[in-house]
């Protein structure tokens, strides 16, 4: 297995970041290139489907939930095998904490593990951006983004 990671310090506190990035079921609340999201009910727990704007369909398990983070796991869709995945904010003092992005996953036969793992902590950066820009302009990152 491969775990991509990326992280963003954030001069907020944990709560009101988690409040526009924590839900499993609003994904779009700031991911853009999500054009459509629904939840459907499984045995296993929820599902979230995606549609992405190029039109594909991404669907992801609800695995776990702590206070500020959320685990999933890729069900169909996406690029690698195997792949789960984690939200967490973590408080780093008084209106201060971190965004972390993690993702498992076994690249493809087929696809070089140290280019997977680039390609996918790229995708996680680009997730972080995203959500950086749907917490506004006056959400001021205290650091660049890092892995």
């Amino acid at each position: 297995m491969v775990i991509a990671r990326a992280a963003q310090e954030v001069a907020q506190p944990a709560d009101a970041v988690w409040s526009v990035i924590g839900h499993f079921d609003n994904i779009r609340r700031w991911a853009g290139a999500v054009t459509d999201e629904r939840i459907e009910d499984a045995p296993a727990g929820p599902v979230r489907v995606l549609t992405m704007a190029n039109g594909a369909v991404l669907r992801e398990q609800f695995i776990a939930r702590d206070e500020f983070s959320y685990s999933y796991r890729v069900v169909e869709g996406g690029r690698n095998l195997d792949s789960t995945g984690t939200v967490a904010v973590v408080s780093t003092g008084p209106g201060a904490c971190r965004i972390e992005l993690t993702s498992d996953f076994r690249p493809p036969l087929d696809v070089d593990e140290n280019d997977a793992l680039q390609t996918q902590t790229k995708f996680l950066r680009g997730n972080i951006k995203a959500m950086m820009r749907a917490l506004g302009p006056d959400l001021n990152a205290v650091s660049s983004p890092h892995s």
